[in-house]
């Protein structure tokens, strides 16, 4: 899962640039039957609790021991960075 900045009302007829802000990586199966437990219907959309993501995140914050970047590969994504 890769994700953005958070789109706003204003941002309708806008373009905005693409830029990767945080990466997200989640074990699929581990995810899956935590949402069947829940009754959560799976798909498109499917709830995801903010835990799970945090617990997912690999960039820019490495939270997940599953995969750590390396040097080089956090630095291809800072380049999708907005500079000011």
């Amino acid at each position: 899962m890769l994700s953005g900045p958070k789109a706003t009302s204003s941002d309708d007829r806008t373009l905005r640039p693409w830029r990767i802000d945080q990466v997200y990586l989640f074990d699929a199966k581990a995810l899956l039957a935590e949402q069947r437990g829940r009754g959560v219907k799976t798909g498109v959309a499917a709830g995801v609790r903010e835990a799970q993501w945090l617990a997912a995140e690999i960039y820019p914050t490495p939270r997940r021991q599953a995969l750590v970047l390396t040097d080089q590969q956090r630095e291809a994504l800072n380049s999708f960075t907005l500079r000011a």
